[in-house]
């Protein structure tokens, strides 16, 4: 078990998460289009990921190279 904290020590993709699988793993086909995938969750948070985000609104990019997703 892990506490996330901050995000800061945390990777998003290569980090396991629920199950024990980290996220390159069960979603390989989006952890291949990102550009970084040491990214951690504090980044991800501030590209727009968090819960209220604006990703998929089309005001941010998800890291996968497209302006906007």
């Amino acid at each position: 078990m892990r506490r996330v904290g901050n995000g800061a020590d945390t990777f998003f993709w290569t980090d396991p998460w629920l199950g024990g699988a980290p996220l390159c793993v069960r979603f390989r086909r989006l952890s291949n289009m990102a550009q970084n995938n040491s990214i951690t969750v504090v980044d991800m948070c501030g590209l727009g990921w968090e819960e209220g985000g604006r990703l998929g609104s089309g005001a941010v990019g998800c890291g996968c190279g497209r302006s906007s997703c």
